[in-house]
Order: C-alpha cells, then sequence, then structure tokens
C-alpha cells in the first residue's frame, strides 16, 4: 500500500514532469514561429522583387528567363525549411523522451519502499 508521502512525491514528479513537457513544447513552437515568419517575410520580399523585375522586362524573351530563373530560390527555401523543422522536431522529440524518463525515474524513487531505499543507498555508498 502507498503511504502518502509517496502519493505526494509521485504527484509532484508529475507536476515537475509537465511543467518541463510546457516549458519543452513552449520553445518549440516559439522556433516554428519564428521560421515560419522568416519563411514568409523573405516570400514576400521575393516576390516583390520578383514582381519590380517583371515590370521592367524590356520583352517576352526577358520575362519568361525571369520566371525560369525564379525557381531555384523557392526550392533551395522549401530545403532549407524542411531541415530547419526537422531539428526542431527531432530537438522537440528528445526533449520529450528525456522528460518521461526523469519522469519514470522520480515515480520509481518515489514508490519505493523503505527498507529499497536504504539498501539502494548503502549500495551506492559502499561502490
Amino acid at each position: 500500500m502507498l503511504t502518502t508521502e509517496q502519493i505526494i512525491a509521485a504527484q509532484q514528479a508529475q507536476l515537475k514532469a509537465l511543467h518541463e513537457l510546457s516549458t519543452h513544447y513552449l520553445s518549440s513552437v516559439k522556433q516554428l514561429t519564428a521560421l515560419n515568419l522568416r519563411l514568409s517575410q523573405d516570400t514576400l520580399n521575393d516576390q516583390t522583387q520578383q514582381a519590380q523585375a517583371s515590370l521592367n522586362a524590356k520583352d517576352g524573351q526577358e520575362l519568361l528567363q525571369l520566371h525560369g530563373n525564379s525557381l531555384q530560390p523557392h526550392v533551395d527555401r522549401i530545403a532549407t525549411y524542411t531541415r530547419h523543422l526537422m531539428d526542431i522536431v527531432s530537438h522537440w522529440g528528445a526533449g520529450v523522451a528525456q522528460v518521461f524518463q526523469a519522469q519514470q525515474e522520480q515515480v520509481r524513487e518515489s514508490l519505493a519502499l523503505p527498507g529499497d531505499k536504504a539498501e539502494s543507498k548503502a549500495g551506492k555508498g559502499s561502490k
């Protein structure tokens, strides 16, 4: 049967884990928002430059060349965006795994029987 102290310790561990997950989640959302904002700004700037260049084109051939050359920056931007997005997602996943692992260890420690804790501490000190 669980003691009151064990239940309180388990609840504290769960609250700490929830706080860490929330903090990590908000950090990831902040990074994703910044990434999307940068992408939007870069796209808007490129579109503005493309429109200005199109208006300044002297003939149809120059206009076709401008439109053909405009695809590569978009492809590069998509590749960069995807890399940054994957970095954010993998960092978030690693953080979540770390929080769950730490929380699991805390719950195990808080639910250990008093005799197990004494043996555990004695075992660590003798090594």
